[in-house]
């Protein structure tokens, strides 16, 4: 189960970013301004994998990584990858995703969550 303050947090800061935070973030972590934020996704840092596939029915849940961020799976809210941290309950990183033609970068949006 993910920690109470973690949900605290994603409440407290707010569901999605706006424009303005984004160019903030993009700002202050030195990105050109053709990068793009897409979303929310989740990293395992321990083995640098991204959540690439995930599916859930009352039978089975299924996931599938890869160790290429442009594949990932992109979450438009963090709550939706904070459910599924709560589901998986081993750990990971809520990253923020910025792309542009060539080049994708994750910043993490919390400390790992254990």
């Amino acid at each position: 189960m993910v920690d109470r303050t973690v949900t605290l947090y994603l409440q407290k800061r707010g569901i999605t970013m706006d424009r303005l935070q984004q160019q903030r973030l993009k700002k202050s972590l030195g990105l050109p301004k053709d990068f793009k934020f897409k979303g929310y996704v989740l990293h395992l840092d321990d083995s640098d994998e991204f959540l690439a596939t995930y599916q859930e029915n009352e039978i089975f849940l299924r996931t599938g990584w890869t160790p290429f961020p442009e594949m990932a799976k992109v979450f438009k809210k963090p709550k939706h990858v904070l459910k599924i941290l709560n589901e998986r309950d081993k750990g990971g990183l809520i990253c923020y995703l910025f792309e542009n033609d060539v080049q994708c970068v994750i910043h993490p949006l919390l400390p790992e969550v254990k």
